[in-house]
């Protein structure tokens, strides 16, 4: 979900800043026949080729001038302009655009750069224009996974680092000192880094502790006992004797 919730604004960016890099070449061509009003016709269309558009209009000085302009393919399909669409609507047109194989003609309108003019509007075909998307779309997919395996490992590498290892070493802790309960030396010293696992460790001393003390206690209830039937064994002979 989080994936998602990325790739489309990031598809809807691209779609924009695609457009606008085209109404930037568009502007950077007229400027050319603005500089000499008498092109020839091949520049003219190479012009047009270069920027990947079919036809440039300026507004300036409220005069909508025709500057750069060839045959287009097909009819107008729909109009946008890059100067009002909030982001929910360039969302909602980029998934639709990704989702629309047909080549289509658009009309592109949008704000000259460096305030060169009112506004410029520009016809285009929508083909490049999606093959770019779904190859920048595949590129951001593939670098996600990338990013996502890279993560994976550095989970995993650091769950057996800061998890596995110290679990693993607390049941070794555990068998050697289920071996010989009595022997203090094996019981556990906390060294965990983790707070919760260091506590469980914390825990696991105090009981061993405990319990070592019972059966080291236990052992000298034994001895004790033994000594004193020996001595009572010893005491009735020497009074059966008498």
């Amino acid at each position: 979900m989080s994936l998602l919730e990325n790739f489309v604004p990031s598809i809807a960016r691209f779609r924009e800043d695609y457009m606008l890099n085209r109404l930037e070449r568009a502007q950077i061509a007229s400027l050319t026949l603005l500089a000499d009003d008498m092109l020839e016709p091949a520049l003219e269309a190479e012009l047009l080729r270069n920027a990947e558009v079919f036809n440039v209009v300026l507004r300036r000085d409220e005069m909508r001038q025709l500057v750069l302009s060839s045959p287009m393919p097909q009819m107008i399909d729909r109009t946008i302009d890059l100067r009002n669409d909030s982001a929910s609507v360039l969302i909602r047109d980029a998934m639709m655009r990704l989702l629309t194989p047909e080549n289509k003609v658009i009309r592109v309108i949008g704000a000259p750069v460096r305030d060169a003019g009112l506004l410029i509007e520009v016809t285009m075909d929508t083909g490049p224009m999606r093959t770019a998307m779904i190859d920048y779309g595949l590129r951001i997919l593939l670098l996600s996974a990338v990013i996502s395996v890279f993560t994976a490992i550095l989970l995993f590498l650091a769950m057996r680092v800061f998890l596995v290892k110290p679990i693993k070493g607390v049941v070794a802790h555990m068998q050697r000192y289920a071996a010989a309960p009595e022997d203090a030396r094996r019981i556990i010293v906390p060294s965990a880094g983790v707070t919760e696992l260091r506590e469980a460790e914390e825990a696991l001393k105090a009981l061993q502790t405990e319990l070592t003390s019972a059966l080291r206690q236990k052992e000298r209830l034994a001895q004790l006992g033994s000594a004193v039937s020996k001595i009572s064994h010893d005491f009735r002979n020497i009074m059966t004797s008498a």
